[in-house]
């Protein structure tokens, strides 16, 4: 009779634990449940704006990094994107038909002299930026500006 209480009280258990763990999975995932953030950034010597360029993202340790440099004086910005680009202005990237594919990106302090590049340089030749191997495009005169509006 023992045996039959204890083998039901450890089933009671494992249906609990099962529960348990169901409800802890359905957990959404925090980069599926933050919002997309969208930076502008510009390029070092263009007063004009004529290259300016936004990236999205969902990464928090991004959206930190990039708020970080927002709270510095322009001239002391030193961090500049790197990652992937794609086809398209991916509904934010301004007038280009190129740009960073969101979540992917990164900022950096330092990058290859591969990658470097410009937006003019990406629009000429998006399909030479959408293959290249990693990082992608990092153009190094690149700085966050300012974080846009949603």
């Amino acid at each position: 009779m023992k045996l039959v209480y204890d083998l039901h009280l450890n089933r009671i258990g494992l249906v609990a634990l099962m529960a348990l763990c169901l409800v802890g999975c359905n957990k959404p995932n925090d980069n599926n449940a933050a919002t997309t953030t969208t930076f502008h950034f510009k390029m070092r010597g263009d007063s004009l704006g004529l290259e300016d360029f936004r990236a999205a993202t969902k990464d928090q340790n991004v959206i930190a990094y990039a708020r970080g440099q927002l709270a510095m004086p322009e001239a002391d910005r030193q961090l500049h994107i790197a990652g992937p680009v794609d086809y398209g202005n991916g509904g934010l990237n301004l007038d280009w038909n190129w740009h960073f594919i969101a979540d992917s990106w990164e900022l950096v302090e330092v990058s290859v002299e591969l990658c470097d590049t410009g937006p003019v340089l990406i629009s000429q030749c998006v399909e030479c930026w959408v293959s290249a191997p990693d990082p992608g495009a990092c153009p190094w005169g690149s700085y966050v500006a300012y974080e846009v509006s949603n």
